[in-house]
């Protein structure tokens, strides 16, 4: 079966990365700031936006990255897109980190009226949630943090990659797919 391993198959960062400055336009913003985990799959994704956002009249003001698990690299990626003048925010991180770097965030002034807030695909709030409670939030903190988050991931049914896995995964079974891994 040559989809037996699939991890991840949708959406493509690449469309991800050319659809969010189109969004980003249409809600009338210009210039945007990203934090982000400091991996690879991060730093595409905020070189994706970086490289894709002029198209769109949207400009990546200020980028700033993270170290996942290291609580003491939350302060000076808050602390840079403050001084950045930034209100418009997406965040690439890591859900277990999501939580704190807004409660950092928050207590800089980068948080709240006035301020957008954008999550990737690899940030969700379910994570985020229990997450909290490793930093002392409750569920009640956490939550009214992510509140009013918005989350972006297109949709990647208008591509001919995704319609050629469609039409390739509607003619599995399970017996197909079985592999060591579950």
């Amino acid at each position: 079966c040559a989809l037996c391993a699939v991890g991840r198959t949708y959406p493509s960062d690449a469309i991800t990365t050319k659809a969010l400055p189109v969004l980003i336009k249409a809600f009338g913003w210009q210039n945007i700031g990203v934090l982000h985990v400091n991996d690879d799959y991060a730093n595409n994704y905020a070189r994706g936006l970086r490289d894709n956002s002029p198209e769109h009249d949207v400009r990546v003001v200020a980028t700033a990255s993270y170290t996942t698990n290291v609580e003491s690299s939350y302060e000076p990626v808050c602390a840079s897109l403050k001084a950045s003048g930034v209100n418009v925010v997406v965040v690439v991180a890591l859900s277990h980190d999501l939580a704190q770097i807004l409660k950092v965030c928050k207590a800089r002034g980068l948080w709240g009226q006035g301020y957008a807030w954008i999550s990737a695909d690899a940030a969700n709030a379910a994570p985020s949630l229990s997450a909290g409670a490793i930093f002392g939030q409750t569920l009640d903190e956490t939550a009214a943090l992510l509140d009013g988050m918005l989350h972006f991931m297109p949709s990647p049914e208008s591509t001919a990659g995704y319609s050629r896995f469609q039409a390739d995964w509607a003619t599995r079974n399970a017996s197909d797919c079985a592999n060591p891994f579950f």
